[in-house]
Formats: structure tokens, sequence, C-alpha cells
């Protein structure tokens, strides 16, 4: 088992906030221009948003298969879809 200091995430976490903030000001500015969007759409500008990033923690490169970005992205697209819809 990998054992790591919580303050190692802490460069994972700044990068989360903002990517959830990309994700607010993109539905904000979809809804203004009379567009609808979801989760879905809010995934893939996030992971063109993530792409050349690659997180390491305790040595490991925890984003580094597309499995595991693909989801990131989907779990970022949830919680700012959930956060600009007030769900």
């Amino acid at each position: 088992m990998t054992k790591f200091a919580p303050l190692d995430l802490l460069p994972l976490g700044s990068k989360l906030g903002s990517l959830v903030m990309a994700g607010l000001d993109y539905y904000a500015s979809a809804r203004a221009a009379g567009q609808s969007t979801n989760a879905e759409l809010l995934t893939v500008l996030l992971l063109t948003r993530m792409e050349g990033w690659d997180p390491v923690v305790a040595g490991r490169h925890v984003l580094a298969d597309s499995g595991t970005r693909d989801a990131f992205a989907r779990t970022v697209a949830g919680i700012a879809f959930a956060l600009a819809v007030g769900v």
C-alpha cells in the first residue's frame, strides 16, 4: 500500500477547485447564451482543461490512464453541475 501525507493532496485539491469553477463558468455562459448544457458536456470541457495535467501523489501519476482521467473528469463535472443547478 502506498503511504502519503494528506498535505500531498493539496495540489490535487487546488486543481479540483479550479476545474469546478471552470465548469460553473461554462454552465453560466451557456445559460446566458440561451443554450442548455449537462454534466456530459461539462465532462468534455473539463477533459480538455485537464490536457497536459499530470498530478503526482507519493511519486505516482494518479491520472496516468484514460479510464481514471475520464472518471475524475466525470466526478468533477457532476459536482459542478450539481452546484450550478442547485441539486
